[in-house]
């Protein structure tokens, strides 16, 4: 009987930016100011067309209403449920809105907080809701569906917003400081006023928003106000802090009693270097040694599988992977891997959400400590904190294929080989091609929204050729993970500078600045991983797929594509280093 691995599910957190109220009129995107820094993310609130699924995740415009007219510089939002929508119809004043969601029918009107409303229940009065001068308002109610760690683009309305949280928590910072609201609360903001919106807590929140704005403006309008981050100071420490981490660094832990066989290394999280999304674990898998089936709810899960042999099982696919192979788990998703092989295969476990790392920690102990027997009914208790469920075996030796496995528009598992992918060549620039003429043009888009339709990670692979060199850049709205196959490379990430291992892992925060350089004799292959889609837009932006023409890629061409990308390049004519980074 093989050996059974507590629960290696590893993997990087992260959490996207995204613009939980990014609605503009007729819902259009809003788009993002010119500036290159890091609060240019744009999402929109979407009218989903009548019949066809709603994604899971997003915010999504239910009802709008036109040309309002008020006599008053402040209203309140009179939010009130019925038993059925007939009910609520006859209720209504001329201005008022009907929704069914949530699964209840939900009334809103305006006007004086003492207004006389007809029957109902009334569920909560928001406001005063201070309204700008216009000869004319919009009203639009969308209905938002985040996970912990989203966040809003930084932007203003040209009115007031408000919002009726129905289920989890959030927390708005303004240049006033923070305000929070946890479910059956309410929370608002002034017009014009600049704000970064992020979810906080440990649960999914869904909200219902309100924008009343003046009907002749856009209703989001991207601002170049930079918040503190503080609706997560209690959340972490102390900033996140690149890392340089060799083969052997890292949390080492061993599971508790019976399964101290269980060894694996915590090298990336909210405790090694305070990552704010991504936690990255490792493992290696004897002969005969399986990762059960298991789901993850909050977190996609990538698994990057060093050497081959080992069987994958992800949804409704199966396959021997290969070595370098990458396995992509949707949420809701089973996922198992046997080693099939003679011989031991390296597990690299990366998640887009943080949570299944606090389940790693309470099965295990540090190695050299003794730990406590866990008994099954403790063993439960933890997998539920960690936002993941396990297969009862007693029902059957495997799972039934996940819903969102068979359904074509959800996101779709894949075990990848490793020449699988997207294969791309690079377009430079000639001052480029000529700096850098150990560059490989070709890399592999592997897993992104095109490619598994994930909806936070981004996985590309790429070689590094012998003094090829990736220069100086940042990331604006996604943490990156590296991992670099073969030691060799020369490293530089914020203030730390290093020598590569076989093995390693590189973590670079938001707005870090990081460079590698291949100064060994051999190809080192490489592994980059983002915790929020956006990085992929780039690299499109300047390449081509294998057959088309490679024209040279002009300087207005890359600036845009970075724009696009969320990333800045440091611009060499200031000297061959940013500010702040470790150097010779």
């Amino acid at each position: 009987m093989s050996k059974t691995l507590a629960a290696v599910a590893f993997g990087i957190l992260t959490f996207p930016l995204i613009a939980l109220q990014g609605v503009t009129k007729g819902g259009q995107q809003a788009q993002p100011s010119g500036r290159a820094s890091h609060d240019h993310l744009v999402a929109t609130c979407a009218e989903v067309p009548p019949g066809e699924k709603r994604p899971d995740f997003g915010c999504f415009i239910i009802a709008t209403e036109k040309g309002l007219q008020f006599t008053q510089p402040t209203v309140y939002w009179h939010l009130r449920t019925f038993p059925s929508r007939a009910a609520a119809e006859a209720a209504k004043a001329a201005t008022g809105i009907v929704v069914e969601e949530d699964g209840r029918v939900w009334l809103s009107e305006f006007g004086p907080r003492d207004s006389t409303l007809r029957g109902g229940e009334s569920v909560a009065v928001i406001g005063p809701l201070e309204l700008p001068r216009a000869k004319t308002y919009d009203a639009v109610l969308s209905y938002a569906v985040m996970r912990p760690g989203d966040r809003s683009l930084v932007h203003t309305h040209p009115g007031p917003e408000g919002w009726y949280m129905l289920a989890g928590e959030q927390c708005l910072e303004t240049q006033a400081g923070t305000k929070k609201a946890a479910t059956g609360e309410s929370l608002t903001v002034p017009p014009n006023v600049p704000m970064e919106l992020s979810i906080v807590g440990t649960t999914i929140r869904r909200s219902l928003v309100l924008i009343i704005h003046d009907s002749a403006q856009t209703a989001i309008i991207p601002s170049d106000w930079k918040p503190s981050g503080a609706c997560y100071e209690n959340q972490s420490s102390a900033p996140a802090h690149s890392l340089i981490l060799q083969e052997d660094d890292g949390e080492r832990r061993v599971g508790r009693p019976p399964e101290t066989d269980f060894h694996f290394t915590i090298k990336v999280d909210g405790q090694n270097g305070n990552a704010q999304d991504s936690t990255v674990a490792t493992t290696i898998l004897a002969p005969a040694d399986s990762i059960p089936f298991h789901m993850h709810h909050n977190a996609e899960e990538v698994v990057i599988l060093k050497e081959g042999g080992a069987t994958v099982t992800v949804g409704n696919k199966r396959a021997v992977a290969g070595p370098r192979s990458i396995a992509f788990i949707p949420r809701d998703t089973w996922v198992s891997i046997v080693n099939t092989s003679t011989h031991p295969v390296r597990v690299f476990g990366m998640f887009t959400r943080q949570g299944f790392e606090s389940y790693l920690r309470a099965i295990s102990v540090r190695e050299g400590a003794t730990g406590t027997p866990i008994n099954p009914a403790e063993r439960e208790q933890l997998r539920a904190m960690g936002h993941a469920t396990y297969w009862d075996t007693s029902k059957g030796p495997t799972p039934p294929v996940s819903e969102n496995a068979r359904n074509p528009a959800a996101p779709q598992p894949l075990v990848l080989q490793e020449g699988d992918g997207e294969h791309l060549l690079r377009r430079y620039t000639e001052q480029t091609r000529a700096a850098a003429p150990g560059s490989i043009p070709e890399f592999i888009i592997k897993i992104d929204k095109k490619n598994g339709g994930a909806e936070d990670f981004v996985a590309v692979t790429e070689i590094l050729k012998p003094g090829a060199i990736i220069p100086f850049h940042m990331h604006h709205n996604a943490e990156e993970i590296l991992i670099l196959e073969e030691g060799g490379a020369t490293v530089t990430v914020g203030d730390k500078r290093a020598l590569a291992g076989p093995g390693s892992i590189v973590f670079i925060p938001r707005e870090t600045w990081i460079s590698v350089s291949n100064t060994a004799n051999h190809l080192i292959p490489l592994y980059a991983l983002f915790s929020r889609p956006g990085f992929e837009d780039y690299l499109r932006a300047r390449s081509v797929h294998l057959g088309e023409p490679v024209t040279p890629l002009t300087s207005e061409e890359r600036h845009k594509a970075e724009e696009q990308g969320h990333a800045m390049f440091w611009n060499t004519s200031k000297g061959p280093y940013p500010p702040g980074v470790a150097h010779p």
